[in-house]
C-alpha cells in the first residue's frame, strides 16, 4: 500500500507491528463499487468487496482498517476473544 503505514495488532503483545500487504494485492481502504474484486490482505482470497468484513486487526496507522474474507475476520475473533479474557483476568 503506497503511501500509507500498514499494521497489524497483536494481541499477544498488546502492541500494533508493520505488517506488509504483498505486491498486486488489490487491498482498498474504501471502494464505491462493491461488486469490485479486492483482495484479502491476510490471506490473499479474491473476494467481491461487498463480501468482506471490516479487519479488527490490519489497519493504517491512523486507524482505518483493511476488509479482510471471512474466514480471516472468524480467525481475529477468535484471537480477539481468547486474548479478552486473559486481558479480564488482570485487571
Amino acid at each position: 500500500m503506497e503511501g500509507c503505514k500498514v499494521i497489524r495488532w497483536n494481541y499477544k503483545t498488546g502492541k500494533a507491528e508493520p505488517f506488509v500487504i504483498p505486491d498486486g494485492y488489490e487491498c482498498p481502504l474504501i471502494c464505491s463499487g462493491m461488486n469490485r474484486i479486492v483482495n484479502c490482505p491476510s490471506c490473499g482470497t479474491r473476494l467481491r468487496y461487498g463480501d468482506a468484513f471490516t479487519s479488527m486487526e490490519i489497519m493504517t496507522d491512523s486507524g482505518l482498517s483493511f476488509s479482510v474474507c471471512g474466514k480471516c475476520y472468524e480467525a481475529e475473533k477468535v484471537r480477539r476473544a481468547k486474548w479478552a479474557d486473559k486481558w479480564a483476568q488482570k485487571t
